[in-house]
C-alpha cells in the first residue's frame, strides 16, 4: 500500500470506522488499488466474484439490465461493491462501470472473511451501507418499468444483510472447544430476511463463558442495526476484568446512550464457569431460561424479570448465581419459540416446549435445538413463520 498519508485517508473510510490502526494496517498490506479510465467495466452479469470494491475516489454506477443503459444508480466514494456475490457466492448479476476516473480498494475474499468480519464493527458498518443503498435505490424500482428485474436485485440485496447478520453469531461449538466440561449449541431462524434476535458465546478467560440471548423489539433493518449494537456491547463487557459484575447493568447504560430510535431488547445474559459450574445469570425482560436437573424434568430458572435493556439507564439487573451439577441441561430461547402459531392461530406454547425437552431423554446440546427446531416445524405445519426462533443449549458435564 502507500504511504502513511493514503493510510491516514482510508482510516477515515465509512467501512473501516471502529477498526484500531495497526489492525487495519495489516488488513491493509493484503489489499491492492486498481486504477479504472472513464467507462471502464469493474464487475459484468455473470462473472464470478471473488473480491470486495471500496470506492475510494471518482464514481462508479452500477447498471442492472446493460451497460450505459439509463437504468442505473450511482456508487460514491466510500461505497462498495461485489459484496453481493462475495457472501453468497453467486456470479455477479450487474454492470458496475466507471462513470469518471475512478480509483477502488481491492479487498480479497480471504482477507473479507478472515479479518473484516471478524471485526464486529465493520460486519455493522457493511450493513449499514447495504441498508443506505437499499434506501437509496427505493423511489427508482417502484418507478421502474422493470419492476420485476428491480425487486430481485433488492431480494438479493437483503439476502447479503441475512448473510453478513449472521455471520455475527458465533460458531458456538468452536467457543467451547477450551471448555471440555461445556457442550454448547444454538440456532437463530430469523423470520424475515434481517432478524431483531440474538445469541452470543463469548470466552472471557480460561474458565469462563458468557452467554446470552436477546430479543430486540421491532422488525425489519432497524432491529437488525440494533441486534449488531447488542451483540457488540456484549462483546465489550466480555473484555473487562471481572464481566459478571452487574453485567446488564453496564450493557443498559450503553444501549440508552445515543439511542434516538428508543429501540431497546430483552435479554438473558450469563457468565458460566466451566471448571466450577457456576453460573452468575442476569435476566432482562426475557423468558427465563429451562433447567433440567441430572436428566430430571425442564422447569423455569427462577430470576427476577427486572426492565429490558436500552429504555431506562439507571435500572438494577440483580445477580442469580446458579450452581450447575454434572448431567445439568439449560435452554436459553426467545418468545419466537414459544409464540410460534399454526394455520388455526394456536401456539406452541411453554408446556409443548417442556415436553418436548423432557422427551429428549439426555441429548446434547446439539439434540436439544434439533429437537426443539423439529417440534416447531411439525406444530405450524404450513404457517408462514411470524418471529424469530433463536434457541441456545448447554449441557455441562466437567471433567473428572
Amino acid at each position: 500500500m502507500p504511504g502513511d498519508a493514503f493510510d491516514a485517508a482510508l482510516a477515515d473510510q465509512p467501512l473501516f470506522l471502529g477498526v484500531p490502526p495497526d489492525q487495519l494496517a495489516a488488513i491493509l498490506s493484503r489489499c491492492h488499488v486498481r486504477v479504472l479510465g472513464v467507462g471502464e467495466t469493474l464487475l459484468s452479469p455473470g462473472q464470478p466474484n471473488q473480491d470486495l470494491y471500496l470506492l475510494l475516489d471518482g464514481q462508479l454506477r452500477v447498471h442492472l439490465d446493460a451497460a450505459g443503459s439509463p437504468t442505473s444508480f450511482a456508487i460514491d466514494s466510500g461505497q462498495c461493491v461485489g459484496e453481493l456475490s462475495l457472501v453468497d457466492g453467486e456470479p455477479v448479476s450487474a454492470y458496475v462501470v466507471s462513470a469518471t476516473s475512478s480509483r477502488v480498494l481491492v479487498v480479497p475474499g480471504e482477507v473479507f472473511w478472515s479479518d473484516l468480519m471478524a471485526i464486529p464493527d465493520v460486519a455493522r458498518n457493511l450493513m449499514r451501507m447495504v441498508v443506505g443503498r437499499l434506501r437509496d435505490r427505493a423511489e427508482m424500482i417502484v418507478r421502474s418499468q422493470r419492476q420485476q428485474l428491480r425487486f430481485e436485485a433488492l431480494q438479493k440485496e437483503l439476502d447479503a444483510a441475512q448473510a453478513i447478520q449472521l455471520s455475527m453469531l458465533p460458531s458456538v461449538p468452536v467457543v467451547c472447544r477450551g471448555y471440555p466440561g461445556l457442550d454448547l449449541h444454538a440456532l437463530m431462524d430469523p423470520a424475515r430476511e434481517v432478524g431483531g434476535d440474538f445469541y452470543d458465546a463469548v470466552a472471557v478467560d480460561g474458565q469462563r463463558v458468557l452467554i446470552a440471548v436477546g430479543d430486540v423489539s421491532g422488525k425489519g433493518m432497524p432491529a437488525a442495526l440494533f441486534m449488531v449494537r447488542s451483540i457488540t456491547v456484549l462483546r465489550m463487557a466480555a473484555l473487562r476484568a471481572d464481566p459478571a459484575d452487574d453485567l446488564l447493568a453496564r450493557v443498559n447504560a450503553l444501549l440508552c446512550d445515543n439511542n434516538p430510535s428508543e429501540l431497546f431488547s430483552s435479554a438473558f445474559a450469563a457468565v458460566v464457569d466451566a471448571s466450577s459450574g457456576t453460573m452468575i445469570c442476569y435476566n432482562g425482560g426475557h423468558p427465563p431460561p429451562l433447567l433440567s436437573r441430572d436428566g430430571g424434568p425442564f422447569e423455569p430458572l427462577s430470576l427476577p424479570r427486572s426492565l429490558v435493556v436500552g429504555i431506562v439507564d439507571g435500572v438494577p439487573y440483580p445477580a442469580v448465581t446458579v450452581q450447575l451439577e454434572r448431567g445439568d441441561r439449560l435452554v436459553a430461547f426467545s418468545d419466537g419459540v414459544t409464540e410460534a402459531e399454526d394455520l388455526a392461530g394456536r401456539m406452541f406454547g411453554d408446556d409443548r416446549l417442556r415436553e418436548t425437552l423432557d422427551a429428549c431423554g439426555r441429548r446434547d446440546a446439539a439434540g436439544m435445538v434439533e429437537a426443539i427446531r423439529a417440534a416447531i416445524r411439525d406444530f405450524v405445519g404450513d404457517a408462514p413463520q411470524s418471529d424469530d426462533i433463536t434457541l441456545l443449549a448447554l449441557s455441562y458435564h466437567p471433567a473428572g
